[in-house]
């Protein structure tokens, strides 16, 4: 700041045109096999199915013993993820049980070569406070951010009604909870390219879990129109 002058320019770009437009080849992240394991062929390109998977682990996902576990009450969404499995990593067999007490259902993701594959391309293997957005997220093409995005938002995102004291009419915001400072910020910036302006996040002492809020009508559109649920 102290090298920027009155002749200087801030400009800000709310347009959606910083995008990559390629694909992002996924050789690279391909891991090593080893001797004796199970092989599979992995996705060669970033597509929508990945990205919408990588969205719902990153909310509701979850390692245990080399595993990679997902939960869901809701059965649309878990279907939705299950098929973003299994169109991915064809021939996969998926260990699923019923959780009687939480009325969910559980998939788990057992093959090593697909687990270190997701991790390769960012998914991490930490508590729900240092969770993060996969890099390969931030280089892929719009539509593949998008079907992200919806994946985050079904599993730890919300809409709340509420009565505006201030108008004395009804109003909704759109949230998104999250215990990771970190993701919570990178959210902030990854909205911010669709031109969705958010507000300061803020702890909720309830949950102990960052809020971040999508108020404003023209935000909430914008999110409705480029995104939605």
């Amino acid at each position: 700041l102290e090298d920027i002058t009155d002749n200087d320019y801030v400009v800000l770009n709310r347009k959606t045109n910083l995008f990559n437009t390629k694909d992002v080849g996924l050789q690279p992240y391909y891991p090593d096999v080893v001797k004796n394991q199970r092989i599979f062929d992995l996705p060669k390109v970033m597509n929508k199915d990945l990205g919408f998977l990588l969205g719902a682990l990153v909310s509701e996902g979850s390692f245990h013993n080399n595993q990679i576990l997902f939960n869901n009450s809701d059965n649309e969404f878990y279907g939705l993820v299950k098929q973003s499995i299994l169109s991915q990593f064809e021939n996969i067999h998926l260990y699923e049980r019923e959780l009687r007490k939480s009325h969910c259902v559980e998939l788990s993701i057992y093959y090593k070569q697909i687990v270190d594959f997701l991790i390769n391309i960012g998914l991490t293997n930490v508590k729900s406070d240092e969770k993060e957005i996969p890099h390969a997220i931030f280089k892929a093409k719009k539509e593949i951010v998008v079907s992200f995005l919806r994946g985050l938002f079904e599993g730890d995102g919300s809409v709340c009604f509420k009565t505006d004291k201030r108008h004395g009419g009804n109003a909704i915001e759109l949230t998104y909870n999250s215990k990771s400072k970190k993701l919570i910020d990178q959210l902030k910036t990854l909205l911010l390219n669709f031109g969705i302006v958010t507000t300061q996040p803020y702890v909720d002492k309830r949950s102990n879990c960052y809020k971040l809020i999508i108020s404003d009508v023209s935000n909430i559109k914008k999110f409705r129109d480029e995104i939605n649920f």
